[in-house]
């Protein structure tokens, strides 16, 4: 029976980030180079200018991913066309002109003037999308708005009017003149509408992109600036120009990481907040559904969670009941005779009463009592719960006055069978009628000790799911283990009175169905743990046994397989385990389980919790427990049937 195994993907975030800020640190290295060549036309100044730009294209996707804002994406999007045709401009103008292997692509005509004319076209998908979320926004009157449009008007007529005089006056500089005067107003236009998105959205997170565009596209119009001053011929200014643009792009790469890193967080900490909100509805949902009245108290014993079964128990509401009623301090208004399990309680001990009066109506309850623990092992809160028993508490009392009345009128009528044989056919007539009875009776009595099994088995399954759910809270691998072992336990037990309900022999099990379903569910337990070579056998043909024997066999079942299967998931090692069930003869059954490889005893440490369970169960069946070594180990229990 192969088994394949799962490993979890490593969380690859951090090493994301250490990339990145590798990449940072060696554009930024190249900027230091050209400080020191004192040319920022050399190729690291150009090299390091395009790993930001290719930089800044990784992470405004991850902003992309991460948005929240469905009004934001178009705004990342015109970005990334932005920085993608930049770049695509940037390679052509300024990095493989410096590049002699490249030198073949500058005999095709008009390639530096193509790549120059990308620098302003990829202005227009960022204007629009700006453009579209700046008519969206409803504006209040105010001067600071009116300050902004007007500013940013007059410094793109500006520009326009000196542009528009020098290339009057010098008409051979047109295409040049006009490439850096566009991308100027496009940084004025960028510029006015992020002002205006940043006062619009100034109480939201979005504001820190507005702001990290703002300030970026400002130092790209000084940049600007300053490339015009020298195509101008009116000053050299190259490299501050080049400095400018080495800021700009520095900054903006930071100052994206850093936001990109705030928005995973933000995702991260709202999945987060799912998950324990659908822990905390699970919860809820339980109590809601549960037929049995059920609460939840803190360490104090004050109750924080009920559900409407438990208030009306107490003939109040949720007002009544949530942050005011004590389990210790009001224990004698759960019920008569709880107040001393109540105290046991609080000291940490599980307890169940099995027959309660409880409630206005008096009726009787099955009431559990047990904590519940943190990771730390500290208690954590404290649950009750109260399962109405009343019908059948008094159809099992019904059921032993139907019976002696019963036995009393099979006495009176063989005393007038005996007395008279005149009436000999009318008391035989009488008689089939009282069998008639008696057979109804005892088939009413099949279906309450079915309904038994069927509860006994539903509040394992609570008990198990209650597990469960504080196995999820835990941190510690042991502590999970020790866990599981206790759910399988119970499993085990809750797995008999299951095959019992479902039989139509109430008295006996067919343990050979009941071997393979516990051994097949230990073993699902472990397979993530296990080598896939480790296979497992189940031979018990025919074999019915008394349920009192048959709980104490699954539980020594579940004891040695748990101890098996955890060493072979500790080793490694691959192997096959036989579990058989024969009849020995002179009334006796052996029990055997065989581990082909030995990886060490189950039982052979004194004193642990599964060579006293063992043992303890051994004596409980009357039974012997032998121990083979010799070829891997096999485990034989021998008792009568």
């Amino acid at each position: 029976m192969p088994i394949t195994m799962g490993f979890k993907k490593p969380d690859e975030s951090p090493y994301l980030m250490v990339g990145i800020e590798l990449i940072i640190a060696i554009a930024v290295s190249l900027f230091f180079l050209s400080i020191a060549m004192n040319n920022f036309q050399a190729l690291p100044a150009q090299a390091g200018m395009l790993i930001l730009m290719l930089l800044c294209l990784p992470l405004l996707l991850i902003i992309y991913w991460t948005a929240g804002d469905a009004k934001l994406k178009p705004v990342v999007l015109g970005l990334i066309a932005f920085f993608a045709l930049q770049t695509v401009s940037g390679v052509f103008w300024y990095v493989l002109p410096q590049v002699e292997a490249a030198s073949f692509i500058y005999a095709i005509p008009a390639v530096v003037d193509v790549a120059m004319l990308l620098m302003p076209l990829a202005y227009l998908p960022l204007l629009y999308v700006l453009a579209v979320a700046v008519l969206t926004i409803r504006y209040s009157p105010s001067p600071m708005l009116y300050i902004i449009l007007g500013s940013s008007l007059g410094a793109i007529a500006s520009v326009s009017a000196c542009l528009a005089l020098y290339i009057y006056s010098n008409p051979g500089s047109l295409f040049s003149v006009l490439i850096f005067g566009y991308a100027m107003i496009g940084d004025l236009l960028v510029t006015g509408m992020c002002a205006l998105l940043l006062i619009a959205n100034f109480r939201r997170v979005v504001r820190y992109l507005y702001g990290i565009i703002l300030v970026s596209f400002f130092l790209s119009f000084v940049g600007d600036m300053l490339g015009a001053l020298t195509g101008l011929g009116i000053a050299d200014v190259t490299n501050y120009s080049q400095i400018t643009y080495s800021i700009m792009m520095a900054f903006v790469t930071l100052a994206l990481l850093l936001y990109s890193m705030g928005s995973v967080n933000r995702v991260l900490v709202d999945r987060l907040n799912r998950e324990l909100y659908d822990t905390r509805r699970l919860v809820d949902d339980l109590l809601r559904h549960t037929p049995d009245a059920m609460c939840v108290a803190d360490v104090d014993g004050k109750v924080v969670r009920a559900n409407d079964q438990f208030c009306r128990l107490l003939g109040t509401n949720q007002d009544g009941i949530v942050g005011s009623f004590n389990i210790f301090n009001d224990c004698d208004r759960l019920g008569s005779g709880l107040c001393g399990p109540a105290k046991q309680l609080k000291g940490g001990v599980s307890t169940t009463v099995h027959r309660a009066s409880a409630g206005l109506e008096g009726r009787l309850f099955r009431v559990k009592m047990f904590p519940t623990y943190s990771a730390t092992g500290q208690v954590s809160s404290y649950m009750l719960t109260f399962e109405d028993v009343t019908e059948l508490e008094q159809a099992v009392d019904d059921l032993r006055r139907a019976h002696d009345e019963l036995e009393m009128r099979v006495v009176q009528r063989t005393a007038e069978l005996a007395e008279t044989n005149n009436a000999l056919s009318g008391e035989i007539e009488e008689r089939k009628l009282a069998e008639e009875m008696l057979r109804t009776s005892l088939a009413e009595k099949d279906v309450l000790l079915k309904e038994v099994h069927h509860r006994v088995k539903n509040n394992l399954q609570i008990v198990t799911s209650l597990l469960n759910l504080q196995v999820s809270d835990l941190k510690d691998p042991h502590d999970v283990s020790i866990f599981r072992e206790s759910q399988n336990r119970i499993r085990s037990i809750a797995l008999v009175h299951e095959s019992i309900y479902q039989s139509d022999d109430l008295s006996r099990v067919d343990f050979g169905r009941y071997a393979e379903s516990l051994t097949w569910q230990l073993y699902q337990t472990f397979h993530g743990q296990l080598n896939q070579q480790v296979r497992l056998t189940v031979d018990a043909p025919g074999v019915r046994l008394d349920v009192n024997k048959a709980i104490p066999c699954g539980l020594i079942i579940n004891e040695l397989l748990t101890g098996l299967f955890s060493r072979h998931a500790a080793s490694g090692q691959a192997g096959e385990i036989c579990l058989t069930v024969r009849e020995s003869g002179q009334g006796k059954l052996a029990l055997t389980i065989r581990d082909e490889q030995n990886v060490g005893t189950v039982t052979g440490n004194p004193g642990s919790i599964t060579a006293d369970i063992v043992e303890v169960l051994v004596e409980q069946l009357e039974g012997t427990l032998s121990v083979d070594q010799a070829d891997g180990i096999t485990y034989t229990i021998v008792f009568d049937i």
